[in-house]
């Protein structure tokens, strides 16, 4: 066949839903649209939001921090204890304790992994081991700790009096799915209040528990073992209770509750409506 000469007319014929036919007069082929692969959706990655309060739970150990969360926060104050029970000076045992926060911070920078946590960590450690040289008084490095969780007690409780919760800032933020009128989503608005309640008691319950003994024991020992096992560990327990009230789950299920009693109070309310409108039957009165 000549390169000029036409080549074998195709034929692609008509569409018909669900099949076509293509080929020549010689091949003919009907082809199934039903019959063909289907092309598989690729994997759903979750986003910030989702890993955060998503429907994925988060383990205890994964909400403290992890292993390094857990080490960077306890290590400084644990080593003051340790300096400052074995027998060195106040001064001493801070300078330790700052020397470990700023060892720690650098190594998250050599290995470049996200350092401003341990940063904050490192001023934290400095202004409570400052206060205590000062003062030449061990327990007073535990002192910042405790205007830290008034402040944070008063600002939880104050979002939750302005109708505000500031969990619902936080969860609505970090969701994939931001919804901007979440104050004015009764289930939303009352599950994050619920949810700043929790950490108002979290910062009180510290506060009740080690004021006394803070005022009452000079013993440093005593004081940091709790101020170490509520502070954290305590703070993992928080994030995973928040967790199972703001998930997503937890708010349709809320939801579908909340729409279920309203559509049974409707329901009962246009009863007797009903029945007073009834039609009465002839002599059904006789």
């Amino acid at each position: 066949m000549s390169e000029h000469e036409p080549g074998p007319e195709v034929d692609l014929g008509k569409h018909h839903d669900p099949k076509f036919e293509v080929g020549t007069e010689e091949h003919h082929v009907e082809v199934s649209l039903d019959e063909l692969p289907e092309i598989p959706h690729p994997p759903h990655r979750a986003s910030a939001g989702e890993l955060a309060f998503g429907d994925e739970q988060p383990s205890l150990l994964e909400a403290m921090g992890g292993p390094v969360g857990m080490v960077e926060s306890g290590v400084p104050p644990i080593a003051f204890l340790i300096a400052s029970t074995a027998g060195s000076e106040v001064k001493e045992a801070a300078i330790i304790a700052v020397a470990l926060a700023v060892v720690m911070a650098l190594v998250r920078l050599v290995r470049r992994e996200p350092a401003r946590f341990a940063l904050f960590g490192i001023l934290g450690v400095a202004i409570a081991a400052g206060i205590a040289t000062v003062t030449g008084e061990a327990k007073n490095f535990f002192l910042p700790s405790f205007a830290v969780n008034v402040g944070y007690g008063t600002l939880a409780l104050g979002s939750v009096l302005l109708h505000r919760p500031f969990v619902g800032y936080i969860a609505e933020n970090l969701s994939e799915e931001t919804d901007d009128g979440w104050r004015e989503d009764p289930v939303k608005l009352r599950r994050y209040k619920l949810a700043s309640l929790l950490w108002v008691g979290i910062f009180t319950i510290r506060l009740a528990i080690q004021i006394p003994i803070y005022l009452m024991d000079d013993d440093v020992v005593i004081l940091g073992t709790v101020k170490l096992i509520m502070g954290y560990p305590l703070f993992g327990v928080g994030v995973w209770l928040t967790w199972l009230l703001v998930r997503k789950k937890a708010l349709e299920s809320a939801g579908a509750g909340t729409s279920a009693r309203a559509a049974g109070d409707v329901a009962t309310d246009a009863a007797p409506a009903q029945s007073a409108a009834a039609p009465v039957e002839p002599g059904a009165s006789q």
